[in-house]
């Protein structure tokens, strides 16, 4: 009844495809954030420079150097250019009344809501849920306390979207 499977994502997600197309409810992605730190299954940088964009694109290095000297820092471009296609065939999983949750934090929150709005329909945006990740509030951050990331909730078709009332017993009621 269950799949496995092993391997970059966008791979999985076109594997998926094939049998799984208009029908997944609910879709949860939590993508590399952008913020430089290596570890992680995906490169979590997306500072390229000249000669490494130009074997990823397929062009010459001096056409790399412009691109970067056009656009400063490649870092959001680059990470724009990763989760762009995967949200694309994650939309043809999604059944009409489907809804996915990403999680991202501050560095390209702005991005993703602007590549949803796209790729969804500004219409279809159900809500930014912040998330606390910092419960001390370190000062971490020109002396501000970076204290949350986000999920972002969005729908397939809204007006096919049905959220269902969740009956909570004593117990789970905070007042």
């Amino acid at each position: 009844e269950n799949l496995y499977i092993i391997g970059d994502n966008l791979d999985a997600i076109k594997h998926l495809l094939k049998s799984y197309s208009r029908k997944v409810k609910c879709i949860y992605i939590d993508p590399p954030y952008n913020t430089g730190n290596d570890g992680f299954v995906y490169p979590d940088s997306f500072k390229y420079d000249s000669v490494t964009l130009s074997n990823k694109m397929g062009i010459d290095v001096e056409e790399a150097e412009r691109i970067i000297d056009m656009r400063g820092k490649s870092t959001h471009s680059a990470w724009i250019t990763f989760i762009y296609p995967r949200l694309v065939l994650a939309r043809e999983l999604l059944s009409d009344d489907g809804v996915i949750f990403i999680s991202i934090d501050d560095n390209e929150q702005a991005n993703l809501k602007l590549i949803c709005d796209e790729i969804f329909g500004e219409e279809n945006n159900i809500s930014t849920l912040p998330t606390i990740m910092n419960l001390k509030g370190n000062q971490d951050e020109f002396a501000f306390a970076g204290t949350h990331e986000y999920t972002l909730a969005i729908a397939k078709n809204i007006n096919n979207l049905t959220i269902k009332q969740l009956n909570l017993d004593d117990e789970e009621i905070i007042s």
